[in-house]
């Protein structure tokens, strides 16, 4: 009988410049398919603000790496909205390892507050 759950995870974190940096991750478990859809907000103590919402499906074989299953999801419903001083700003989901991780990317010499919630539908047949 497959198992499931909808886990939910939040994680927060600054930038200061245009590097990218993961705001949240889950870690797939061994035979595991998942759906994420991450919530992630922007902002500047001067008040410059983005949301984003991203959604992805990634997979795990028996003691293999993690990897999307698709492309991540940034049109449709998956509303993006920002500033104008915040036009530059970027959210995305990707793989590494085991991990599906947001990452955020800010903006040179600002300071943003980043926090992310995922909400993972899991599946281990």
């Amino acid at each position: 009988m497959p198992t499931n759950a909808t886990p939910r995870k939040t994680a927060t974190v600054s930038t200061t410049d245009a590097t990218v940096t993961t705001c949240g991750s889950y870690t797939l478990p061994d035979e595991t398919v998942i759906i994420v859809k991450a919530y992630v907000v922007g902002r500047t103590t001067g008040g410059v603000a983005a949301n984003y919402i991203r959604c992805a499906g990634a997979q795990r074989e028996a003691a293999g790496a993690a990897a999307l299953v698709g492309a991540v999801d940034v049109t449709g419903w998956f509303h993006t909205g920002a500033d104008a001083g915040a036009s530059l700003w970027v959210c995305t989901l990707d793989v590494s390892s085991n991990d599906v991780r947001v990452r955020v990317t800010g903006a040179a010499a600002t300071t943003i507050a980043w926090r992310s919630m995922l909400e993972i539908e899991v599946l281990t047949p």
